[in-house]
């Protein structure tokens, strides 16, 4: 489970990750802070990194989605409603 922003991280069982917290942004980011933080998480994560974790490959998977929902507004929106997409 996830800490909130600036805690320490895990994805212990891969189990629901808020998108912010993944990202590691406030609700309130823009289109440019998403990208950017995306590059930076997405190089932490990447399982090319990451060799000795089994998980990798399905956490750089959550990051991907976490990604791609909060760059489309209306994956967003509904989001932002239901917490999940």
């Amino acid at each position: 489970m996830l800490a909130g922003i600036g805690q320490s991280m895990s994805f212990e069982g891969l189990e629901y990750v808020d998108h912010f917290d993944l990202l590691r942004l406030s609700r309130s980011a823009t289109v440019k802070e998403i990208k950017s933080q995306y590059r930076r998480r997405s190089i932490d994560l990447h399982p090319d990194r990451n060799l000795n974790d089994p998980l990798a490959s399905e956490k750089f998977q959550q990051l991907r989605f976490a990604y791609e929902t909060l760059l489309d507004d209306r994956k967003r929106k509904e989001y932002a409603q239901h917490g999940r997409y």
